[in-house]
């Protein structure tokens, strides 16, 4: 008898201890936010040559120039010409259109604008189009301009958006929040919000007869001072004026 209850402590120690070792390798650590990657070095090709930095210059004709990263102090500037930039990972640096009529993307994955990083088509009618994180500022710059955010791209508190001078466009597809600062600024503008301005997102036109759009409006929605201004919200906190 003393034997058996000997055998069965003995059984059921090692049962709890099987058990606690199951316990914690189940136990999986809890991830926190993803931050987003930074630009170790400056890796960009114009017009398929690779150039190292700390500046990328094109030239004065229509170059095409494919940036993965972008690092901070470090400038990209396409110069005169119709030119296409393509980015396709972190920018921590700045990246300038030049004159011409410019095209500017920032793809999907690990494409972003951080928070030291700038994106300004500068003079000439430019289409920037986003499609992944911008923490930093995006800038229609001289021209009539359009700065589309696309499904899947993302702003933070701090994102500064700007058209700049020229009547631009600044269109946010279904899907995208507006949580940082979006301003038209001079000229005759069309901003148009197709998902939710947040409680942190300012949207404001400028100068110039303004159209504003904006389907949900959590936080700030203001046309400001054009004397035929148009602004309509479907949802929300109404427009400021």
């Amino acid at each position: 008898m003393l034997y058996e209850k000997r055998d069965t402590a003995r059984a059921l120690t090692c049962l709890a201890g099987r058990l606690a070792a199951l316990g914690a390798a189940l136990v999986l650590p809890v991830a926190g936010p993803v931050a987003p990657a930074h630009a170790a070095a400056t890796v960009c090709t114009v017009n398929g040559v690779a150039q190292p930095g700390p500046d990328i210059v094109g030239t004065n004709d229509a170059d095409t120039i494919e940036c993965s990263s972008v690092e901070a102090g470090h400038t990209v500037e396409a110069l005169g010409g119709v030119d296409i930039i393509t980015l396709t990972g972190p920018v921590d640096g700045n990246v300038r259109g030049g004159d011409g009529v410019d095209q500017i993307t920032l793809t999907g994955g690990s494409a972003a604008v951080n928070g030291t990083g700038a994106v300004d088509g500068q003079a000439g009618d430019d289409v920037i189009t986003i499609r992944s994180l911008v923490l930093g500022a995006v800038r229609g710059g001289q021209g009539d301009d359009d700065i589309r955010f696309a499904d899947g791209s993302r702003m933070a508190a701090r994102t500064d958006v700007r058209g700049a001078r020229g009547a631009d466009t600044i269109t946010f597809e279904e899907g995208v929040d507006v949580s940082g600062l979006v301003e038209a600024n001079e000229a005759d503008d069309t901003i148009d919000v197709h998902g939710t301005v947040t409680s942190t997102g300012r949207v404001r036109g400028g100068d110039g007869d303004d159209s504003v759009h904006v389907h949900n409006n959590q936080g700030v929605v203001d046309a400001r001072s054009g004397a035929r201004d148009v602004c309509v919200v479907d949802m929300g906190t109404p427009c400021a004026r």
